[in-house]
């Protein structure tokens, strides 16, 4: 999932990749350019599916990533459910 994010990361438009359609990315990148142009800081970044951040600055998914019995995206360790 692709998404515009405001400046301070809240989730403004979210672009899912379900039906293999169309490109998410680009799609958000577009309206990026269309419809947030006015908007200063906004950005286009893959988000979290889960915590609907972008997936670089998501915490939780950092912790899951990072831990050794975790084997993410496949499982969960029960710490981090």
């Amino acid at each position: 999932m692709w998404a515009i994010f405001s400046r301070d990361g809240a989730l403004l438009v979210a672009f899912r990749d379900d039906c293999g359609r169309y490109n998410p990315a680009e799609m958000a990148d577009r309206t990026l350019a269309a419809e947030f142009a006015d908007s200063p800081g906004a950005f286009v970044a893959e988000a979290c599916r889960e915590h609907e951040k972008p997936l670089g600055n998501c915490g939780p998914c950092d912790e899951r990533i990072n831990c050794p019995s975790c084997r993410w995206p496949v499982a969960i360790c029960p710490a981090h459910r």
